[in-house]
């Protein structure tokens, strides 16, 4: 039986991170300067992508709902998606704020905290 589109969907997105960031490697990058983030906008697919992640790579991860929705309705998607992932010990947590100070996005990072790292936030495009 074919497998359905959600599971080809999942895996694309996992294969892709994993085989790009093998591939920066193979150029030079060091495997300290890769993170991986993967555009996912449903709250499963989030969740199963990130675990799948998790579970077959070391590089850290980069969490987010893209385009969660407004108001309320982003709020809780982005919550229940991150939740899920911290419960299984996917993530930490650190806040990124607008320059007007406004709460942006919780962004996590998985297995290590960037600015500890040393690297610039503000050099990172996710």
């Amino acid at each position: 039986h074919p497998a359905d589109a959600t599971r080809v969907l999942r895996e694309a997105l996992v294969t892709s991170a994993i085989r790009s960031a093998q591939f920066a490697e193979a150029l030079g990058l060091p495997a300290d300067r890769i993170i991986l983030a993967c555009k996912v906008s449903n709250v499963q697919d989030l969740i199963a992508v990130y675990t799948e992640l998790a579970e077959r790579c070391d590089y850290p991860l980069h969490l987010g709902l893209t385009e969660p929705g407004m108001g309320s309705k982003g709020i809780v998607a982005s919550t229940a998606a991150l939740a899920v992932l911290l419960q299984q010990g996917i993530g930490d947590l650190s806040v990124v704020t607008q320059p007007r100070g406004l709460v942006l996005t919780a962004e996590l990072t998985y297995r290590f905290h960037i600015v500890d790292k040393g690297i610039s936030p503000e050099g990172l495009n996710f």
